[in-house]
């Protein structure tokens, strides 16, 4: 679900107003993003709406920098992980690996900058996640992985 279809419910009587945002302020990085007001109705859209996975993805490599051991961790196939990357790299309109020719991978200096950015979008949704869960509020059960 892209943050456009999070803020904007099915039901229009729950669309979130412009009154109450008058207190968010964006962060670091998010002046680049475009927000419109049409009615009462604020929608954000951002550039290249980019999915937790990918960057889950992207942020395995990043620790592994290959390609068939990042595949192996997360339990999918090389040419799997190495589209999900270029998917990744084409909604950021940037390279964010260098290829050498073989599967052993380097991070471009905009890689750098996203492995850091994912690292810490992630922590907050697993933050969230266990917040959810401590007031017993979680119906949806995030699904675990062995560190294999």
């Amino acid at each position: 679900m892209s943050l456009n279809q999070a803020m904007q419910p099915e039901d229009p009587d729950e669309r979130i107003d412009s009154a109450s945002l008058a207190g968010i302020r964006p962060s670091r990085g998010q002046d680049a993003a475009q927000s419109t007001v049409s009615g009462s109705a604020l929608r954000l859209e951002l550039p290249g709406d980019i999915s937790l996975r990918l960057l889950r993805y992207f942020l395995v490599l990043s620790v592994e920098l290959h390609f068939g051991r990042a595949a192996g961790r997360l339990g999918m196939s090389q040419p799997a992980l190495s589209r999900a990357i270029m998917a990744l790299e084409r909604q950021l309109d940037t390279r964010v690996i260098d290829r050498n020719g073989g599967r052993a991978v380097r991070l471009t200096s905009t890689g750098v900058i996203v492995a850091d950015h994912a690292a810490r979008l992630l922590d907050e949704q697993r933050l969230m996640f266990s917040e959810l869960n401590a007031i017993g509020e979680l119906t949806v059960r995030p699904r675990l992985r062995s560190a294999g």
